[in-house]
């Protein structure tokens, strides 16, 4: 990856996201990514494998982090991906870095017909700044809804933790039966505001009965089977 002729970053690993931090920015700017050839990379020799795969064209695709839809033996063809995958965003740095975090979802009917969420979230973040400079108040919004986090100073990482309750929301539902909305959910650490992407709030049960395996959302039971499946857009492997 390079911006305005300089070189930022190289990767080999798709999973891995690509973060950068831009000092500045000119007027009119170049980012310009190269894709290198996979087939000088697996041609190069390396440690004999304890066993071969018939799930990889190429035996050496195991050295290398990226997916294999496109490059296995299988009844759909399916054209490799090439290029950036996931969006390419520019947006405002922060001073703090979220290291790990965990979004935990609940929801229980209310009267009225109304149904309450709860969001609980455990937060790790380091900061640019150090803990001794950092804000000890952190505020956890979802949805419009807001809620104190406590926070802790661990070594050079803050910790967050907290839960938010929201009323009256919107069930999710498999597409089969209803939609999916989502609620936004947003940490403020003083002037910082980290954006954690969005949930949605469902109750899922399984019952065995009679040895079975049936599985309820929102205590509507639901029909669910097995099966290889193949990205609907075999692109940008994205489903609508």
């Amino acid at each position: 990856v390079w911006l305005n002729g300089d070189h930022l970053s190289h990767s080999e690993d798709m999973f891995t996201p690509v973060r950068l931090h831009l000092a500045s920015l000119a007027a009119d700017n170049d980012l310009v990514i190269r894709c290198s050839a996979l087939s000088p990379w697996l041609a190069t020799r390396r440690p004999r494998p304890r066993w071969k795969t018939n799930g990889a064209s190429h035996q050496s695709l195991r050295w290398l982090r990226t997916t294999l839809l496109g490059r296995q033996p299988g009844w759909v063809v399916t054209p490799a991906p090439v290029g950036p995958w996931r969006p390419v965003r520019l947006v405002p740095w922060s001073s703090y870095r979220v290291l790990a975090r965990r979004l935990v979802t609940a929801c229980d009917a209310v009267g009225g017909g109304t149904t309450r969420g709860t969001v609980t979230l455990d937060l790790t973040v380091t900061s640019d700044l150090g803990t001794d400079g950092a804000p000890m108040e952190a505020t956890l919004e979802v949805g419009g809804v807001e809620a104190a986090l406590a926070v802790e100073a661990v070594g050079d990482r803050l910790r967050l933790s907290g839960t938010a309750s929201v009323d009256d929301v919107q069930r999710w539902w498999p597409h089969t039966h209803g939609p999916q909305p989502l609620y936004p959910v947003t940490v403020r650490l003083g002037a910082a505001r980290l954006e954690l992407g969005a949930v949605g709030f469902r109750t899922l049960e399984v019952d065995p009965h009679g040895g079975g395996f049936h599985l309820a959302v929102n205590g509507t039971p639901v029909f669910c089977r097995g099966g290889c499946w193949y990205p609907i857009d075999p692109v940008t492997y994205n489903a609508p």
